[in-house]
């Protein structure tokens, strides 16, 4: 495929849910164009996010068999915010990494 016109669907931004949405239709043979404006595409997702295993293997059953990981989660943060405050909880296990 030379030009962009070329695509059935067109997915913006290669976030979690672009990236999944992408590689789902493309899975079905259906033709795609992920659009980010990151360089590397992904390079902008910036969640901090954490994907868990249960939810991957809803995408690719094997994922940890062939998965970049980039690095171990070794804490958990849970924040709250109103217009003036925040509390957060921070946990972190020596075992985790």
């Amino acid at each position: 495929m030379d030009d962009i016109s070329d695509y059935d669907v067109y997915v913006i931004g290669a976030g979690p849910a672009g990236s999944a949405a992408a590689w789902q239709l493309a899975k079905e043979g259906i033709s795609v164009a992920l659009i980010d404006r990151g360089s590397p595409i992904g390079s902008k997702n910036l969640s901090g996010g954490v994907l868990w295993g249960h939810d991957l293997a809803l995408l690719e059953p094997d994922w940890w068999k062939k998965a970049p990981v980039e690095r171990p989660i070794v804490s958990k943060k849970i924040g709250m915010l109103n217009e003036s405050n925040s509390l957060i909880f921070d946990w972190f296990f020596e075992e985790w990494s």
